[in-house]
């Protein structure tokens, strides 16, 4: 996705929350994402699906991997409100043991409208802005 498209659709997630963006750089395909028991089960596959969607291809591993089996690695916390609203979310990538890039989203209690409202939206529209573009955004299969 192009950067004028990320910009907007993170334009159109902040009206709808806050959103916090520290772009990553680095030009792997493979992206190993650290499993996070504490978060929620349902979150996981959501966030697979856009890394997918997005042109990569997601490797996950258990919490503490090897840098060096990972070149880069991102790890991720969700919370969520009720059974299915994401009420919240954070992302760091790394390249080593260095952070390289970090996206935050909070809801702060806003009325929200438009496709950012489901989690598939709000994770989409932070990896826009946090992520280097690899293709066009393709919509995840369900």
């Amino acid at each position: 996705m192009n950067r004028g498209v990320a910009l907007l659709a993170s334009a159109l997630l902040a009206a709808c929350g806050s959103m916090k963006v520290t772009p990553a750089r680095f030009d792997q395909a493979a992206l190993c994402v650290e499993r996070n028991v504490g978060t929620y089960p349902q979150f996981l596959p959501v966030l697979l699906g856009e890394l997918r969607a997005h042109g990569y291809e997601p490797v996950l591993v258990s919490p503490g991997a090897e840098a060096n089996a990972c070149p880069v690695r991102m790890t991720y916390v969700a919370v969520r409100e009720g059974d299915t609203f994401l009420a919240g979310a954070e992302f760091r990538v790394y390249r080593g043991a260095e952070q390289i890039g970090r996206g935050r989203y909070s809801h702060g209690g806003r009325i929200q409208l438009g496709p950012e409202v489901t989690t598939r939206g709000k994770v989409g529209a932070i990896l826009d802005a946090l992520l280097p573009a690899r293709v066009p955004r393709i919509a995840p299969s369900d």
